[in-house]
């Protein structure tokens, strides 16, 4: 069967298209009855690992332990805050995976036994050495696809792009002269979106005397200037000349009066799409380019230019995967390539501002606009991956993308990050030199990133506010109306007053660095409380708070000046829409978790020529903060005290005063020895020298007709009526045959409760990022479970008591992986419930120190 919107082959019972999205009687589909696009052939993005692990190793001991873990079984890591989500993707160590004789439970036994300091840590991974996927090996199991019982499993990763046989839409250009640019496709008769171009001189047929402004010549004119002197002196006939200088100066007068009044409310959107592996594993890059064709935009008002590259696989025919060119969007939404390259770096200053250069010349208009479209890694790590090359476009060379570019003195219209995490206020200082606006997401943004039906908005009147308001409202009431998405957020900001803002952090933080040595601690619990963005990793690598929140927070001494930062942030701040709390539109870095590579990254910093006091503030703060250790309690010895539901503990005067953050977690006890972590929360209550909190005694489970499987999940987000938990899994796909296209991705599933969903809904499930990975950027995507065909959910437990029946807080890990999986199209849920009453389980207290140091407290025991 086929789609009679975009002709692309469906299977026989399919309801949508998976390319265009359109039903299959061909009537329109918004993008919210989209269904996305099964891909046999996903792949990891940033190649996170093939199979990933809770973290064996666990030490209190932060202080000269790498938080940057590798995350391989034999290696000590520790981090800082929630689980310690670290992710080994080790494709090279061999495991045995065996039945525990349940229908779905499994079990794995890592090759590696005892750790010097091992055990687990506040985030988790999913397992290191479980199932191991052989490049260079053949399947071995073909036990009904039910990859975990009695066998070894070697899986040959194919990574199959999976193109598009006639998905995609093509031109059959008959083309003479210099037009040379056309694609001659063979397409079947129901292929409905082929469009036959006859162009003679087809270079666009520009009208070079006025400066391009008329485009709009017919594709068949052939324009011929014959000039009969080409050298020599020659004669100048006067009855011709003086005709032809009235009507010359007619023409003048006529585009003065109309013509540039018809450009007035004209536009001219760049979109620079570096389609990486969004693209070549997911074609989200031509799911847009779909999108933007039809988004109803008037195209006699507004110039739509998309410069694409950087994907080792398009999955649109019209977009060569081993060049980059640019194309317009035709009035009837298809693409007209209008120049071709060869393949070079969309991640280096000079091709951005070649793609500038080029829309400013060509197509004139009186407003211009650019969107940076692929992931984000806001200021520290910049913008964009291509596959093909190393580095991404960070802030110093967006600089110098500008500077080379007509922009230096001529003013963007507004600058767009369809991008994770550029939301940020050094970003905007750095553009404020070369738009007006700004539109961008704090956060990690969604896998579709914006919904591009905000173009069918503009108008000739439209101003830049509406605008970029339009972009905000769409992404927005896209997500809130089609998904269950939580974690959304996108900001207009007006780049004018991003100086005043500069001028008031630098005032605030001038007072708050010189109180520094009596203050650090203050200061250090004021940002590990501040909202935080990019989570998705062990530590948050981005080290983004939001600005409002943080100064919001900060110590009561510091108030005139913290109302003043507020107060220009509020003009600052034009228009933002978001689900979580305490996200108030912009956000600034604060090194605080991501210790490993402060020094490097605080030089970086300092190329941005950003609010120089604060600068001075955060080098400072961070020459404390991974400086000698300024505490060292030993906390093993309290034991919390129950009463009811509330746990507590009561520590020295010394912790009170110096300590960050504290958690708590919920083990289940396995053995006399070994003890598994269920739950850890962050709603932890200080009061003198008591550290308490109330828990639910419950836990979440995952559950199908035959199996009840408790879990391991962390409290990732909390707002007034949400809280949203991260539980580590794999997800799997494959082909025909499990040997065929066989691809797992290391993830965290989202799980929210809130007043609609008292017991718990998924949401969705995020790739854990590769701390190792050279280009730490953002994915811009979330999985929808429903696109895969297994999820694997892990477990692992630790020794907490010696040999001697000691308590320990150095854990040693089991080294066996236990867990339960699911063929999601059978059907599962998860759920939030009372702990199982016939089980033991038992709760300590994790302190975090001003800097970032763990102490972990004694165990009691919590009757359930």
């Amino acid at each position: 069967m086929r789609c009679n919107r975009c002709g692309a082959n469906l299977a026989d019972d399919a309801k949508f298209c998976n390319l265009c999205g359109g039903r299959i009687d061909g009537s329109s589909a918004n993008k919210s009855d989209e269904v996305k696009r099964s891909n046999d052939g996903f792949t990891n993005v940033f190649t996170p690992p093939a199979n990933s692990a809770f973290n064996p190793n666990y030490r209190e001991d932060a202080s000269s332990v790498s938080q940057n873990t590798n995350l391989n079984a034999n290696n000590t890591g520790v981090g800082n805050s929630n689980f310690d989500s670290n992710a080994n993707f080790n494709n090279g160590n061999s495991s045995q995976v065996s039945s525990n004789g349940g229908n779905n439970n499994f079990t794995s036994t890592n090759n590696v036994k005892k750790h010097d300091n091992g055990g687990f840590t506040d985030v988790f991974s999913t397992p290191t050495n479980s199932v191991n996927y052989n490049n260079n090996s053949n399947n071995n199991n073909n036990n009904n696809n039910n990859s975990f019982k009695n066998v070894n499993f070697n899986y040959e990763m194919n990574q199959n792009n999976n193109t598009f046989d006639n998905m995609n839409r093509g031109y059959n250009n008959s083309s003479d002269g210099n037009m040379g640019q056309g694609y001659n496709n063979d397409f079947n008769s129901n292929m409905n979106q082929g469009y036959n171009f006859s162009n003679v001189n087809g270079n666009q047929n520009y009208n070079n005397s006025f400066g391009n402004m008329n485009s709009n010549y017919n594709s068949g004119m052939n324009i011929n200037y014959n000039n009969s002197n080409k050298k020599g002196k020659g004669t100048i006939n006067f009855k011709i000349l003086v005709p032809a200088m009235i009507i010359c100066l007619v023409a003048i007068m006529y585009f003065a009066t109309n013509g540039f009044a018809f450009l007035s409310g004209k536009r001219t959107i760049m979109i620079y799409m570096i389609g990486s592996d969004l693209e070549s594993k997911y074609a989200a890059a031509s799911l847009d380019i779909h999108e933007i064709g039809n988004s109803g935009a008037d195209f006699d008002k507004v110039n739509i230019l998309i410069y694409t590259g950087g994907s080792q696989k398009w999955q649109n025919e019209n977009v060569p995967d081993d060049k980059n060119a640019i194309f317009k969007v035709n009035k009837d939404g298809s693409l007209k390539r209008l120049e071709i390259f060869e393949k070079v770096s969309m991640t280096e200053s000079s091709t951005l501002a070649s793609f500038l250069e080029y829309g400013y010349k060509n197509y004139k208009a009186s407003k211009y606009s650019l969107i940076l479209w692929d992931h984000g890694g806001g200021p520290i790590y910049g913008y964009g991956i291509d596959q093909n090359f190393i580095g991404s476009l960070t802030i110093p060379k967006l600089k110098q993308a500008f500077e080379n570019s007509p922009f230096k003195n001529k003013k963007l219209e507004m600058i767009g990050f369809d991008a994770c995490l550029m939301s940020s206020v050094e970003i905007a200082s750095l553009l404020s030199n070369y738009a007006n606006y700004m539109v961008a997401s704090q956060e990690v943004e969604p896998g579709y990133g914006w919904d591009y039906g905000f173009l069918g908005d503009l108008k000739n009147s439209t101003s830049t506010v509406d605008f970029g308001m339009s972009i905000v409202n769409h992404f927005e009431n896209f997500y809130s109306k089609s998904y269950k998405t939580k974690g959304v957020t996108l900001s207009l900001l007006d780049l004018s007053k991003v100086s005043a803002v500069e001028d008031a952090i630098d005032d605030l933080f001038k007072d708050v660095d010189s109180n520094l040595t009596i203050d650090y601690s203050n200061v250090s619990r004021t940002r590990n409380q501040a909202k935080s963005f990019g989570r998705v990793s062990a530590n948050s690598l981005y080290d983004l708070v939001d600005l409002y929140d943080l100064i919001n927070k900060l110590p009561s001494n510091y108030s005139e000046k913290a109302t003043k930062v507020k107060d220009v942030l509020n003009t600052f701040i034009v228009y933002q829409k978001t689900d979580l709390a305490d996200t108030y539109g912009v956000s600034i870095y604060f090194p605080f978790e991501n210790k490993n590579n402060i020094a490097s990254l605080l030089s970086l910093y300092r190329q941005f020529d950003f609010a120089s006091e604060y600068t001075d503030f955060i080098t400072n703060f961070s020459f404390t903060l991974t400086g000698n250790r300024m505490n060292n309690w030993k906390l093993s010895g309290n034991v919390p005290a129950i009463s009811d539901d509330t746990i507590s503990v009561t520590v020295p005067d010394e912790v009170v005063k110096n300590y960050s953050s504290a958690s708590y977690v919920i083990f289940e006890k396995i053995s006399d020895k070994y003890y598994m972590p269920r739950f850890k929360g962050t709603d932890i209550s200080v009061s003198n020298n008591v550290f308490s909190t109330t828990i639910e005694k419950k836990g979440i489970v995952a559950y199908d007709s035959d199996e009840t499987v408790y879990l391991t999940a962390f409290e990732s987000e909390k707002g007034k009526d949400y809280v949203k938990y991260l539980i580590p899994a794999i997800l799997q796909n494959w082909g025909s045959k499990m040997s065929e296209n066989f691809t797992n991705e290391a993830v965290y599933v989202e799980f929210v409760i809130d007043s609609d969903n008292p017991k718990g809904v998924i949401i969705g499930a995020i790739p854990i990022v590769d701390e190792k990975d050279e280009d730490l950027v953002a994915p811009k995507l979330s999985f929808e479970l429903k696109d895969w065909k297994m999820v694997q959910f892990w477990n692992m437990s630790y020794k907490i008591f010696d040999d001697n029946g000691n308590y320990t807080t150095e854990w040693e890990s089991s080294g066996t992986m236990s867990g339960v999986e699911f063929k999601i199209a059978d059907g599962f849920e998860l759920e939030f419930r009372d702990l199982d009453s016939n089980k033991e389980y038992y709760a300590l207290f994790h302190i975090y120190d001003s800097q970032g140091n763990r102490y972990t407290t004694n165990m009691v025991r919590v009757n359930v």
